[in-house]
Formats: C-alpha cells, structure tokens, sequence
C-alpha cells in the first residue's frame, strides 16, 4: 500500500486518493466495494496515516514532483528506478516491490545527493550509488541546485 501511495505522490500528473486510502480503509465487492469511512483513530491504520502526511507534505515542498520532467531509470522486476527532474532540483526514486532485500545501481550523475527520509549521504564518487532496499522499500535522493 504505502509503495503505491509513493508512485502517486512521486509519479507525474495528478494525485487520485479515495477517500479511506490514508487510514487503510478496504472494501469488498459490490455493495461493499467502499466502507462509510471509519473515523474512530483506534480503528484507523495510523502508521499509514503518518506515510501519507509525510508523502503530501514532501510534494508539496517540492517543485519538481510536482511539476519536473519524469525519466525511467531501469524497470526491473525487483528494483524498479524513477527520476523527477527540473533546473532547480533532482529526484531519484528506487522501489522494491519484492518480499526480498534488492540492492540497485543508480546513475545520479554530479552533485551531492541526500537520502529525504533519513538524511543520509549515498557515496556518489563516480555519479552512482548502490543502495538497499528493503523488501516492499523504497529510497528517494534529493540532489539540489542542478
């Protein structure tokens, strides 16, 4: 769930949340395909809901997903590779989509490049950086002033 939530809010174009998405709200089939929303906290997923707050409030304070050019990086069964690009900043994204840890390959190119949800610093020496992702994981490196 939350690595579809990360392809919307980091794809082009726009957003498309059913109301219920942020808590983990399921449905069945018809009639039950969408449930009145649930609004007691304690029977909403909250760390989803936190994801999602996170998710909103990164593209909001960025630009370039939601505006910049969008470029496949590799498609693979198991380490799939985005970028957002613009004048001002760039994007890569890796998504593990797989039960299993993928180590993946990025070609970032120049610049320093900062890991948004940890802070972290890929080594990016040669304009790649290996990184892991955990099984269902994603990365998003941020590299600014292109």
């Amino acid at each position: 769930m939350k690595l579809a939530a990360l392809v919307q809010f980091t794809f082009f174009g726009a957003l498309c949340i059913y109301y219920g998405d942020e808590i983990g709200l399921t449905g069945g089939y018809d009639p039950g395909c969408r449930k009145g929303m649930k609004w007691d906290p304690d029977r909403q997923n909250r760390d989803l809901l936190a994801f999602y707050r996170w998710l909103i409030a990164l593209r909001r304070g960025a630009e370039t997903l939601r505006t910049g050019d969008f470029r496949v990086l590799r498609a693979r069964r198991a380490g799939d590779r985005f970028a957002r690009v613009s004048a001002e900043e760039r994007y890569a994204i890796g998504l593990n989509n797989q039960d299993e840890p993928a180590t993946v390959r990025l070609a970032l190119g120049e610049g320093a490049w900062t890991d948004v949800r940890t802070s972290e610093t890929p080594d990016t020496a040669d304009g790649h950086a290996e990184v892991v992702l955990e099984p269902f994981g994603f990365r998003i490196l941020r590299a600014a002033g292109c």
